[in-house]
């Protein structure tokens, strides 16, 4: 589905933080992280049109992509204004020593207790989904931390409102994680092979879409070094209200 109309630029909402080596946005569901065959606006394009916008730049515009979020994930996604901001960062996603926070409300009553997630897997090019793979050199080790939260349940009915009966009673369990590793659509398996599909992951499992191209995960947040002064980052984005525990809902 394109929303072409909907992104034809950024917004001043979307920019978290900015300096002369970072551009920091909140991305929205449905926005590409960067080019593909469907013409479709992405973030990577709207960042550089920002950026020679804004400093009236009449030639090409430098900004590196650092790491993606999935088209129909919202949240803080890192762009690089230099090439060394932008190989130092890509140095710290390889090392991990970037916190990668994300909260995500599955499908059901809570099955998945508290703790880290370990598996194998690998992309499957032919479904373009992630699948386990404990045997081969494809597999590669994934792992998360897993926290339970309180979701407020005033806001679950919203979530799934646009398709489900009026009988419909959602029943929902939000999840803090923290990403260890960054593979391939690794949230949404590791959940979902555990019988926790994300809601509006019609791919993995869940009952019910959401719309647009959206689900309901999302990148709260990233902790690092900036890549050039050398001191400590954090870069959160506004809670989505399916995202909102009882309590930050009240506040």
């Amino acid at each position: 589905m394109s929303n072409s109309s909907q992104f034809d630029a950024l917004r001043a909402e979307d920019i978290i933080y900015e300096d002369n080596h970072l551009l920091v946005i909140n991305k929205r569901p449905g926005l590409l992280a960067q080019s593909d065959v469907s013409g479709d606006p992405d973030a990577l394009t709207l960042g550089k049109d920002y950026i020679g916008r804004k400093y009236n730049k009449p030639g090409a515009v430098f900004l590196g992509l650092v790491h993606r979020l999935d088209r129909a994930v919202g949240g803080v996604m890192i762009l690089a204004r230099t090439s060394k901001a932008a190989g130092r960062l890509s140095a710290a996603v390889r090392e991990q020593r970037i916190r990668k926070m994300y909260r995500a409300l599955c499908m059901g009553p809570r099955k998945i207790p508290d703790g880290e997630l370990v598996d194998r897997v690998r992309k499957d090019e032919r479904t373009r989904m992630a699948v386990a793979d404990v045997d081969s050199e494809a597999g590669r080790e994934a792992r998360l931390i897993l926290r339970s939260l309180e979701p407020a349940p005033a806001q679950l009915g919203r979530v799934t409102a646009h398709d489900a009966s009026p009988e419909f009673t959602y029943v929902g369990c939000l999840y803090e994680i923290e990403l260890i590793t960054g593979r391939f659509h690794q949230i949404r398996y590791q959940l979902s092979s555990r019988g926790m599909p994300i809601v509006g992951d019609v791919k993995y499992g869940s009952q019910h879409a959401l719309p647009g191209v959206q689900l309901a995960l999302f990148c709260t947040g990233l902790q690092l070094e900036h890549p050039v002064r050398r001191e400590p980052l954090s870069l959160t984005a506004p809670l989505p209200d399916w995202a909102q525990t009882d309590r930050e809902a009240r506040q």
